[in-house]
């Protein structure tokens, strides 16, 4: 009995690892960030894991919120990818918020036959506005709306596994201690200079 259970096991782990493997994932890249108080820095958007087994999904339109800590960096600007066409998108930038969205003109065909395994959705900036970490996850404004509406063929909601992202701001860089001396002695020096008395040269 042992024996066949743990044949069942493994038999359904190996059914199960390829399906988990070749899901569609939607991620925030890179899932890791480490920036200095007062820079900027880039994540893009991106679905992957379209081409699978033959049967290739697309990405026809989206509409997405990434919230984050408004306490330590904040949402500058956002480039969308060209992959849907690029003309009916836009974006909404708040505190701890920002919303993507984009709705492709091109037909399902035409989709599937310029897209590949994977499709940049749009790249965001962000300010380092203070020393902390702050997560980037896909946010749900409205409970009745799927967590991540991305649409694949004849606009149906695709499912999708998710990778969210964290980001480390520290703290700005402090002068070391021989820059700061090296700086207080030109400053003595230049003082010094300053004060010495003009003397008259007589001929």
């Amino acid at each position: 009995m042992r024996k066949l259970s743990g044949l069942l096991l493994a038999t359904l782990f190996v059914l199960c690892v390829p399906s988990l493997s070749q899901a569609i994932m939607i991620e925030i890249a890179p899932p890791v960030t480490t920036v200095q108080e007062g820079g900027s820095f880039d994540v893009s958007i991106l679905v992957s894991g379209l081409e699978q087994d033959g049967n290739d999904e697309i990405v026809s339109a989206f509409d997405l919120f990434i919230d984050y800590d408004p306490t330590v960096i904040a949402a500058n600007s956002v480039v969308f990818g060209s992959e849907l066409g690029g003309i009916l998108n836009g974006d909404f930038i708040s505190p701890g918020q920002v919303e993507i969205f984009e709705i492709s003109l091109f037909d399902d065909e035409f989709l599937a036959a310029t897209q590949g395994d994977s499709v940049l959705l749009a790249v965001l900036t962000f300010d380092a506005l203070a020393a902390g970490t702050s997560s980037l996850v896909f946010g749900q404004p409205l409970p009745f709306l799927p967590p991540v509406d991305v649409k694949g063929r004849d606009g149906a909601v695709l499912d999708l596994a998710v990778n969210t992202a964290r980001v480390i701001v520290e703290p700005a860089a402090i002068p070391e201690p021989t820059s700061l001396a090296l700086l207080g002695l030109g400053l003595f020096v230049m003082g010094a200079l300053r004060r010495r008395p003009v003397v008259a040269r007589h001929n």
